[in-house]
């Protein structure tokens, strides 16, 4: 192999590393975001039913919290609203091989160039759109447990981002700048997705109905329950919380028998 051979795979090999770690750190990032929107809207949701009088899961022993801050925990999570902008993105993909043929993205010497960046900034405006419309999907479904003002500043992000990316069409008369910004947008609401992905998580898990067994406890000591729900098993304890919003925690050693309903 030649020396500037060589160097060209050199140059590739830490290139390739680059890419990859840059786009390792957005996953964690999105992961991060989920996590967030997930722990802030747990609370909120689990304030309102308690206010309300709704059972709510409230003596947790706290690992879960560690569990769910790791970088593995992390990156899967971020993965989701990764799967959900490239999913966007492929509609880009498949419509500029569509209009242009697949040798835009083979042959580097294709004629008139920037065509290509005009078609390709107003494919754009399907993925910038179609992610605002994914950040939506939480607040219209759980409009009856949110509070508007609560939304206003990732909302705001959202807004603007979007009216960035049509404003940059308009403004900017270098269409490759104009794709580098939609690409730019594209980033930033996915980040706010999987806010709002997280939104969605810390609403649900909230409810201990849809998330953890109902069952029956039967005591050595004292009295049983007939309908509780389990949502914690530690080495110690076991966690329940009843219809009342009463929690309970009961040691190992006083349960006789356990049965699912």
């Amino acid at each position: 192999m030649s020396a500037e051979a060589k160097s060209l795979m050199e140059l590739i090999e830490k290139s390739y590393q680059f890419y990859v770690y840059l786009f390792t750190v957005f996953v964690v990032f999105m992961g991060v975001a989920r996590w967030y929107g997930k722990q802030v809207w747990r609370k909120r949701e689990e304030s309102r039913r308690d206010s309300s009088g709704l059972p709510v899961a409230a003596l947790y022993s706290g690992g879960s919290f560690e569990s769910s801050f790791t970088y593995t925990s992390l990156f899967q999570g971020g993965l989701t609203g990764v799967y959900i902008a490239v999913m966007q993105l492929m509609y880009v993909v498949f419509m500029l091989a569509y209009f242009r043929g697949i040798q835009v993205f083979t042959n580097s010497n294709a004629a008139h160039p920037v065509d290509i960046w005009g078609v390709v900034s107003i494919l754009m405006f399907f993925p910038v759109f179609m992610l605002g419309y994914f950040t939506l999907i939480p607040i219209i479904s759980f409009r009856s447990r949110i509070s508007v003002r609560n939304c206003i500043f990732p909302v705001g992000i959202v807004l603007v981002g979007m009216a960035g990316a049509v404003a940059a069409t308009v403004l900017i008369t270098d269409k490759s700048t104009v794709v580098a910004a939609q690409f730019l947008t594209v980033a930033i609401l996915s980040l706010c997705a999987s806010y709002f992905i997280g939104m969605s998580d810390g609403i649900r898990s909230a409810d201990p109905e849809s998330n953890y067994p109902l069952v029956s406890v039967e005591l050595n000591q004292g009295t049983g329950f007939d309908r509780a729900w389990l949502y914690e098993r530690t080495d110690s304890d076991y966690r329940l919380v009843t219809k009342d919003g009463t929690n309970h925690i009961i040691p190992t050693f006083n349960v006789k028998r356990i049965r699912k309903i």
